[in-house]
């Protein structure tokens, strides 16, 4: 046992998850630390890739008990494992460009995965204004490697947001505007 002047009291946290650890049990370790509840836990990134029956029903708990105050984590956690209804929550926060969240959200929620789905819906928000501009075009960047601050991308955007509704200039797979062809 250590003492003197440079021994630690262990955190509660390592006397939850050291046990599964040591015998390789990761999520259980994740399972064991969200059986202690949101306010233990606090909004821990990636929590969503833990594929368990504990850290889901953690997660639905964070989002239902908003008294909390992790919604939002809870949401994009939820996203990020693939849950529908909140991967549609994350759409409409694009959608409203609600930049609360979109600052909050990371690459890979708010790109749902490097989905190509969601590209059009990102493009939308890029001439939209600054704040949801430079976030959006942040993620394009670092997901799908496209420089959204170059001034070529407004025409793109714009393009895509014809195509969408069935007028206007299509995009070629090059990423070139083009005339629609009567």
């Amino acid at each position: 046992m250590c003492s003197g002047a440079n021994s630690r009291a262990v955190p509660e946290s390592a006397t939850i998850l050291l046990p599964a650890l040591r015998a390789g049990d990761g999520a259980g370790a994740i399972a064991a630390l969200c059986a202690r509840g949101p306010a233990f836990v606090g909004e821990l990134r990636y929590l969503g890739a833990c594929r368990s029956a504990a850290v889901r029903a953690h997660l639905e708990r964070c989002r239902d008990e908003r008294e909390h105050g992790q919604y939002r984590w809870a949401i994009a956690e939820l996203a990020r494992s693939g849950d529908g209804a909140a991967r549609a929550e994350i759409e409409a926060v694009i959608t409203h460009r609600l930049y609360r969240w979109l600052d909050d959200l990371d690459c890979e929620v708010l790109t749902d995965g490097a989905a190509l789905e969601r590209v059009p819906l990102l493009l939308d928000q890029l001439d939209t204004n600054c704040c949801t501009f430079a976030v959006v075009g942040s993620a394009l960047g670092q997901v799908f490697e496209v420089d959204a601050f170059q001034p070529g991308w407004a025409l793109v955007a714009a393009s895509v947001t014809c195509a969408r509704s069935g007028g206007g200039p299509r995009v070629t797979n090059d990423g070139v505007a083009s005339p629609t062809v009567g």
